[in-house]
């Protein structure tokens, strides 16, 4: 198993091969996975898709581009897109504006695959219509965040803080669409006892 990621330091795998392909904070260099697909030349490709993992807001024309690329060079090649997110849902406006391309690119990336997944059963349902003649497949996901056994007491003092200090656990990847500041000034703004 060869793990093609984006970003430098990706954690090993046991039993895997894991390197850096492309560059995520640079969009149209995830062509260079056509080049490790040439050398690797794998059974299957399976692209973990979530739009914002592959630029900034989820803009990346050249991901799609690269899926059709490898299925033109190696039509042997079994192509697979688990759709993680495939699109930021649109509560708002800025979401809504994302949506202008989100939406076509998941599209345009589903068109170039063999199989895809969803990791939300009802997103099969949902966007099914999209792919006709596709295979299409829930596949759920456990969660990344490891269960931490240990007490809040234990964990107050490895983290050296003391019962009058507030705690504050957010989640997130540390992208700049968090919002840090504001989750800080709300933080600091609620009255804690």
């Amino acid at each position: 198993v060869t793990v093609l990621c984006g970003m430098p330091g990706a954690a090993p795998i046991p039993g895997a091969d894991v390197r850096m392909a492309f560059d995520r904070h640079r969009p149209s260099s995830v062509g260079g996975i056509v080049q490790a697909v040439g050398s690797a030349q794998p059974d299957w490709v399976v692209v973990e898709y979530c739009p914002f993992g592959f630029g900034r807001w989820g803009w990346n024309p050249w991901l799609v581009l690269t899926a059709r690329a490898l299925k033109k060079r190696w039509p042997e090649i079994g192509l697979a897109v688990t759709a993680h997110e495939p699109c930021a849902w649109p509560i708002n406006w800025k979401l809504r504006t994302m949506n202008i391309w989100q939406r076509p690119q998941l599209r345009l990336l589903g068109s170039a695959a063999d199989v895809l997944f969803f990791v939300v059963g009802r997103w099969v349902e949902t966007f099914g219509p999209w792919f006709a003649g596709k295979r299409l497949h829930h596949l759920p996901v456990g969660s990344n965040i490891p269960r931490v056994a240990i007490s809040r007491t234990e964990a107050r003092t490895r983290l050296g803080v003391g019962p009058e200090t507030a705690l504050l656990c957010v989640f997130g990847q540390g992208h700049h669409s968090q919002l840090w500041d504001y989750a800080r000034l709300a933080a600091e703004r609620v009255p804690y006892e």
